[in-house]
C-alpha cells in the first residue's frame, strides 16, 4: 500500500451504487480499501489524464480508508 502507481484490479466490483456499496461492507464482502483500489487502477487505466484536476495520491488514500476503518 506504500505505492503511488497503478494497481492491479484483484477484486472486481461490478457497482459503485451506494446502496450496494453499503450492502457489501455490511455483509464485510468489501472493504474501502477494495474500493479504492479498484477505482485508482480504473482511473490509471483511462486514457487521458487530464480528466483529474487534483488525484489525492493512492498510499494517502488508502492511509485514511485504513485509519476510518479502526474508528
Amino acid at each position: 500500500m506504500g505505492s503511488s502507481g497503478p494497481c492491479p484490479l484483484d477484486i472486481h466490483i461490478p457497482s459503485l451504487n451506494i446502496e450496494d456499496l453499503r450492502a457489501s461492507y455490511t455483509a464485510r464482502t468489501l472493504s474501502s480499501g477494495d474500493v479504492i483500489r479498484n477505482v485508482y487502477a480504473k482511473i490509471s487505466a483511462y486514457p487521458d489524464p487530464a480528466v483529474w484536476v487534483y488525484l489525492v495520491p493512492l498510499a494517502e488514500a488508502m492511509t485514511r480508508a485504513e485509519e476510518l476503518a479502526a474508528t
